[in-house]
């Protein structure tokens, strides 16, 4: 009898730690297994995140622990997600009474986690924080959605243009500052064994995110997707690809593919981040290359990316937003940062000589003072998949831009009826 209650008692035990720990399914990394076990006289919190690799899983979890062992009332549990299954584990939690109380998420589902009612509005909560004045504007402005704040930026990045210095010297020419330059300098660049500049164009958030600042900059607007500005942003790119300066395979490209390409020196130039910057120097250590603004045509464009986090509308608001505070402090937002490759969301973070001593890191940090928010709209999945269909149609020329474009507000406007 001795022998069958200890045996109850083992597994009682053993299976209290698997549920305080998290399942063991090959999916989920495994640097979310080492959290300490959950204590019964601590508030519980699920934090939701999808960033892959083992370095980040890591520092999400050392950020949990740092946080858990700093005080005796709340204990947050970090929890992967893939990034395709995000809203849908949000809904579904909340559906069965069970949501998670914190998320990680990228900066255009903002307006749509808001208007579904998934997170919790922290305006007053947010406007109190004495250290308000130190998050830049922009990164403010996507933590918003109907003059409300749903969110705090966790980190962010924009896009600029990267050249490779060795091949401009070789060539004689300084980084194109307007279409025209850009148009003439990819043509000079290229050959059988270099394309002139390389992009993202997916048909993606990821393609949306590197056609928009030639959108925005001629002058077009979401709204009008068959004005002449619009149409003049899918006939620039479509002439690149027409007259062998860029590849007809960047309609497959990720960004990472892209900064790819760029490294093994196939493309002169390239639309990227600063999160590239990492890896840049991992995969070609010798590369010199330097960064300048993006090419305009009527004004100069650039686009903000990046995560925001939030806390859900759930009985634990106020435990998480302690979180909040903890994570987005100047000392923990420096070395998120740092880690996933992002520029501060916070000014005195960027006032780092990391950031602030480096010509490369100051023209991101001047993108970051103008940068354009996509959005926000809770319908922006529907319409950002609208416009790349049309960035991919016009790129394989399957339809001109006149064709892509006008089919492109079509849709749009029946989206917008829906929801009326």
């Amino acid at each position: 009898m001795r022998r069958f209650l200890a045996a109850v008692l083992f597994l009682f035990i053993a299976l209290s730690l698997i549920s305080g720990c998290g399942s063991n399914k090959q999916d989920k990394p495994s640097g979310v297994e080492g959290v300490t076990a959950l204590q019964t006289d601590k508030a519980n919190l699920t934090l939701l995140f999808y960033y892959e690799g083992q370095e980040r899983f890591s520092f999400i979890n050392s950020l949990c622990n740092g946080f858990n062992n700093g005080q005796k009332e709340i204990e947050v549990v970090p929890e992967f997600v893939p990034f395709e299954d995000l809203k849908k584990r949000l809904l579904t939690g909340f559906a069965e009474g069970s949501p998670a109380d914190i998320v990680i998420f990228d900066i255009p589902d903002q307006a749509y986690l808001a208007d579904k009612g998934i997170l919790a509005d922290i305006t007053r909560q947010v406007n109190d924080l004495p250290d308000m004045e130190q998050f830049y504007g922009p990164a403010m402005e996507s933590c918003s959605y109907n003059g409300r704040i749903y969110a705090m930026p966790l980190g962010d990045n924009c896009l600029e243009l990267f050249y490779n210095k060795r091949l401009f010297e070789k060539e004689k020419l300084n980084p194109p500052k307007t279409w025209d330059e850009l148009r003439i300098t990819a043509k000079k660049l290229s050959n059988n064994n270099v394309k002139g500049i390389g992009i993202c164009a997916q048909d993606s958030e990821q393609g949306l995110f590197q056609f928009l600042p030639w959108f925005y900059s001629a002058g077009a607007s979401m709204d009008k997707l068959d004005s002449p500005e619009a149409i003049k942003a899918f006939s620039f790119l479509d002439e690149l690809v027409d007259d062998g300066s860029m590849s007809g395979e960047v309609i497959n490209w990720s960004q990472a593919d892209v900064m790819k390409q760029f490294a093994l020196e196939k493309i002169a130039m390239m639309l990227n981040g600063q999160w590239q910057i990492p890896e840049l120097k991992l995969k070609a250590p010798d590369l010199d290359y330097g960064v300048s603004k993006i090419p305009m045509d009527k004004t100069a464009v650039t686009m903000l990316g990046g995560e925001n986090i939030g806390i859900t509308d759930s009985q634990n608001k106020n435990a998480a937003f302690q979180f909040l505070t903890y994570i987005c402090s100047q000392e923990n937002a420096g070395a998120f940062s740092k880690a996933m490759g992002y520029h501060p969301s916070r000014k005195d973070v960027s006032a780092d000589e990391f950031y602030s001593d480096n010509a490369i890191r100051e023209v991101f940090e001047d993108g970051m003072q103008h940068a354009i928010v996509r959005g926000p709209d809770p319908e922006w999945p529907e319409m950002s998949g609208i416009v790349t269909k049309a960035l991919n149609e016009v790129l394989t020329q399957n339809k001109t831009p006149e064709a892509a474009a006008m089919e492109a507000q079509i849709s749009i406007e029946k989206l917008s009826s829906e929801l009326k």
